[in-house]
């Protein structure tokens, strides 16, 4: 029996500069996933600082008007007795 030829795919090695290119595409696609993760937590402390600091404006602002009052009623007071 005279079968015919199976076409088998011939197995070949790594190509070295198809390597590459997908090495270096999924190297810039991982560092750009890097450097955005970093800059939204750079955003992120940057505006708790932010505020921080606005809630600290605010605090010393009530604070200083409350020990005016403070220190005024003390002198009411005072002067009532």
């Amino acid at each position: 029996m005279a079968g015919g030829r199976v076409a088998h795919v011939t197995l070949k090695g790594p190509s070295v500069v198809r390597e590459i290119c997908i090495g270096f595409a999924l190297g810039l696609v991982a560092g750009g996933l890097w450097k955005m993760h970093h800059w939204n937590e750079q955003r992120k402390v940057r505006s708790f600082y932010d505020l921080l600091e606005k809630a600290s404006e605010v605090f010393c602002f009530v604070f200083s008007v409350f020990s005016h009052v403070l220190i005024l009623s003390c002198g009411y007071l005072a002067f009532r007795l």
